[in-house]
């Protein structure tokens, strides 16, 4: 609901029960989830695809069918990570939901500090169902000419398949330990357009 959070990112036991039955009698099953955030996704490898709408608007069911019937080619990439397993980053009690008080009024204590989200992988090594950032389409790309400097990123993306794709470059900064900033943090990202 409005006023909580949810109580844990699966989904309800009826729709995993449905995604799985479906996905052992057919193939080809898509999988399209309309959720506020993160959802685990335990029958991730029995599906041929995971379509996450978030919270869609009104040209909903138009834009999937588009996607999904391959009219258009999807470009979006994830705003969070989908974890492997509930409390994958192993918060505390302290730091979610908070203790003392109640509902919206206990105290939260952000102890992971700036290792949030992708951050937090990043440190630990743990690997997540769905990365921050993911995103697939129906063509392949190819990255080259990678050159950096102090202040600048270049590199050439090339369409190497055989229909039009939109590709989301990420550029991500590596920081020393000794800088005492999260060992992986993004800095720039953009869209392209990329006939086959």
């Amino acid at each position: 609901s409005e006023g909580s959070d949810r109580s844990s990112l699966s989904l309800s036991q009826q729709d995993e029960d449905m995604i799985t039955t479906v996905a052992a009698q057919q193939p080809n099953t898509v999988v399209v989830v309309v959720s506020p955030g993160a959802v685990l996704t335990p029958w991730r490898k029995a599906v041929k695809a995971v379509v996450a709408a978030f919270m869609p608007g009104q040209e909903y069911g138009e834009a999937v069918t588009d996607v999904v019937t391959g009219a258009v080619g999807p470009s979006g990439r994830l705003p969070v990570t989908f974890p492997d397993v509930e409390n994958e980053v192993n918060f505390t009690k302290s730091q979610w939901p908070g203790v003392g008080g109640f509902g919206i009024f206990r105290t939260a204590t952000y102890s992971e500090r700036l290792n949030v989200g992708y951050r937090w992988y990043a440190n630990t090594g743990v690997k997540p169902a769905y990365p921050f950032g993911h995103g697939l389409s129906y063509s392949s790309v190819e990255y080259s000419a990678l050159q950096a400097s102090a202040s600048q990123v270049q590199f050439k993306v090339k369409n190497t398949g055989k229909v039009e794709a939109v590709e989301v470059p990420q550029v991500y900064l590596r920081f020393p330990e000794a800088a005492g900033e999260p060992p992986l943090q993004l800095k720039g990202f953009g869209r392209e357009r990329l006939g086959p």
